[in-house]
């Protein structure tokens, strides 16, 4: 039924808001980027390069090395920030130092595995901090969020013992203890080491709900999240598994809150793959669509993603870790990347022209997801706040109007603008693809 679509800018078509208008008309075909074999070797050459973790081969810190990585995160702002609508005062920053318990840092690591998807901040609080007094949105406290399954190693606690230092395999800073269960560290590396897994290749899914154990009930579980699986179970709880996957969950034991896993059943019907899914251009740009709409999350905030962690949530599914941030993405990780910086406008398009379909783009604090080109425009699907549009495809002419999409959407990136009013095209630095 037509009438439905709202469109806000020029050259975009309701059709184009699914993938496999992109897919059908670029003719994308389904050969591998890179095979299973290829990505761990890529992903361990990332870890021997310190570009990501494997926190299951790290050291032990010592406690003058926790107190310097916690420095490095917790560290005072110079600029000008608000909280509840008042400008931070001269002392905000000193008493939160207090709140770091720096003198009493342990020579003791211990590992951990998030129960709860939970966002991870630069300081123990839940103060949100801006730039501006009516900001509601880009927390500055903010530095990642951590997902449900994921492993962690437990580096120190806060004075008042709510929140913990972890460090995961592309991140570091603090969680509330409450989202994070200490295990053993052979215990769970092996859940996260198993051959046998479901990863969740939807934007979320949601455990069913249970009424025998409210522990794994309704739990959303995002895109790019690993779960072990098991076999020849029967029955678990009161349900039957024929049409379900058996699959091991986290949970805090009721006696000492240490970790351990509840079996639950994940329906067929849920949007999961058994292992990862083929590495090519296809599944990346399908794999992106599914979050098409969804709300921007600055860090992980609002239980949403951000431009960077986007990208990488779509790379997970197929078995490809990255860095966390876009400037880490484009700059300490492998890959094969093409520089465009001092480039000419026309030269860029014809770069452009000859990309595969699916590539990974990169300007200042943006990364993006390339479709393509089409009809004699470049298209890109990203996660952003914002950006211009112009009515004037290649010149910054006539009126720019700004889109407030603060989500994941599609761009002809020759009439978009950023918001100190440069085409993306022009703005493009790097092509990369993970391999």
């Amino acid at each position: 039924m037509a009438g439905y679509f709202n469109n806000t800018f020029p050259k975009i078509r309701e059709e184009m808001l699914n993938s496999n208008f992109w897919i059908e008309n670029l003719n994308l075909n389904l050969n591998e980027i890179a095979s299973l074999n290829e990505i761990l070797e890529f992903n361990k050459k990332n870890i021997e390069y310190g570009y990501i973790r494997d926190i299951f081969n790290t050291k032990n810190y010592d406690k003058y090395y926790v107190d310097k990585i916690i420095k490095s995160i917790s560290k005072k702002h110079e600029e000008k920030r608000y909280v509840n609508g008042r400008q931070i005062e001269e002392d905000y920053f000193e008493n939160l130092e207090g709140d770091l318990n720096l003198s009493n840092i342990k020579n003791i690591s211990q590992y951990g595995m998030c129960i709860r998807r939970t966002i991870i901040k630069s300081y123990p609080t839940e103060d949100r901090i801006f730039k501006n007094c009516d900001d509601y949105s880009l927390d500055r406290f903010m530095e990642s969020a951590i997902n449900v399954c994921e492993p962690c190693t437990v580096l120190h606690e806060s004075l008042d013992g709510k929140w913990m230092f972890i460090e995961t395999y592309n991140c570091m800073g603090w969680v509330k203890k409450e989202y994070v269960a200490i295990g053993k560290k052979d215990e769970i590396e092996d859940y996260c080491n198993s051959k046998d897994f479901i990863i969740v290749t939807g934007k979320r899914i949601t455990t069913g709900y249970n009424p025998l154990e409210k522990r794994v009930s309704l739990i959303s579980i995002d895109m790019g999240v690993k779960m072990k699986l098991l076999r020849n179970k029967e029955t678990i709880y009161d349900m039957d598994t024929t049409t379900g996957y058996v699959a091991l969950f986290p949970i805090k034991s009721e006696l000492d809150q240490s970790l351990e896993f509840k079996e639950i059943v994940i329906p067929r019907s849920e949007d999961v793959s058994v292992g990862f899914l083929p590495y090519n251009s296809q599944n990346i740009i399908k794999q992106a669509f599914k979050c098409l709409g969804e709300r921007y999350g600055w860090g992980g905030e609002f239980f949403a993603r951000d431009c960077s962690s986007f990208v990488l949530d779509v790379l997970k599914t197929m078995g490809v870790y990255i860095p966390r941030n876009t400037g880490e993405q484009e700059n300490r990780s492998f890959g094969e990347a093409l520089s465009l910086e001092n480039r000419e406008f026309e030269d860029k398009k014809k770069i452009l022209d000859s990309a595969l379909p699916s590539s990974i783009l990169y300007m200042n604090g943006h990364v993006m997801i390339y479709l393509g080109k089409y009809e004699n425009e470049y298209y890109i699907i990203h996660d952003t706040v914002g950006f211009y549009i112009s009515r004037i495809c290649d010149k910054k002419e006539g009126d720019l109007k700004y889109i407030k999409a603060n989500g994941v959407t599609i761009s002809p990136m020759s009439i978009t603008y950023t918001t100190d009013g440069e085409n993306y095209i022009r703005k493009i630095k790097t092509i990369k693809i993970f391999k």
